[in-house]
């Protein structure tokens, strides 16, 4: 069954003529994995956001399947709040018991290595952290359709692989996952369905087209951390990560890892 059917959508922002969506046409059933694919501004930002009801479309049907909604920004918002009682806070606006919350907490934070960093205040968490944060806070109950945006921007490879696992789990719950991604190996392995969005027109891709990955290898006294990133992504991710006191080991360009 079709969870989202997207027919001819069209969007444009109100300053500018040009059309960031056109003609978009996407049926995505439940316990499928679709991924987004396209050069950094083409668009799958705002597609993803148009779906989750942010943006107003100019043209074109969009309709849910009386579904429960999550969706996960490329960025997410920091606060003086620690992870712990942010993600406890979330769960009691879900409505969740405070004692199944926390253990729903508690399971993920583990899986994703955060135990230490429960109590630390989310504006003082890096990227990687805080998208694992967002995450969590969408899973906290299963939901029927999951719509995310580069989840996987600052993550090391060991995440990755949690990250591709967990993605693996929700599809045999029959969840309905879109998601603009680029890192190869998550595609790869998990993608049922790729689309290439380009000039506005989104359009299913026969094969994976070449892209050159960084493999970087970072230490920080007793700390080691390893990333896979696009190439275009690489240099600011360096700068992140040495602005943070971490020593790069080791630089590495290939071809989809």
């Amino acid at each position: 069954m079709n969870l989202v059917e997207i027919k001819d959508f069209g969007f444009s922002y109100p300053e500018s003529s040009r059309k960031v969506l056109e003609h978009v046409n996407l049926n995505i059933k439940e316990g499928t994995l679709n991924v987004i694919m396209g050069r950094s501004g083409c668009g799958k930002s705002t597609l993803l956001n148009a779906v989750a009801g942010f943006l107003r479309i100019d043209s074109g049907e969009l309709q849910l399947k009386n579904a429960v909604l999550q969706y996960i920004p490329d960025h997410f918002f920091t606060t003086r709040m620690n992870a712990r009682d942010f993600l406890m806070h979330m769960g009691a606006i879900q409505g969740m018991d405070a004692d199944a919350a926390l253990a729903v907490i508690r399971e993920y934070t583990h899986k994703f290595f955060m135990d230490d960093l429960l109590k630390t205040p989310m504006q003082y968490l890096s990227k990687g952290s805080l998208q694992k944060v967002a995450v969590i806070q969408a899973l906290l109950q299963t939901p029927d359709i999951l719509l995310m945006d580069e989840p996987l921007n600052g993550q090391d490879i060991a995440s990755q692989r949690v990250f591709i696992e967990l993605m693996e789990a929700l599809k045999k719950k029959d969840v309905c996952i879109l998601m603009a991604v680029h890192e190869q190996r998550l595609i790869k392995e998990v993608a049922d369905i790729v689309y290439e969005l380009q000039d506005g027109v989104l359009r299913p891709m026969a094969s994976l087209p070449a892209m050159e990955q960084v493999y970087m290898h970072f230490s920080r006294q007793q700390e080691e951390k390893k990333l896979v990133c696009a190439r275009e992504e690489s240099d600011a991710c360096i700068q992140r990560y040495l602005m943070q006191g971490w020593h790069l080991e080791e630089l590495r360009h290939e071809n989809n890892l």
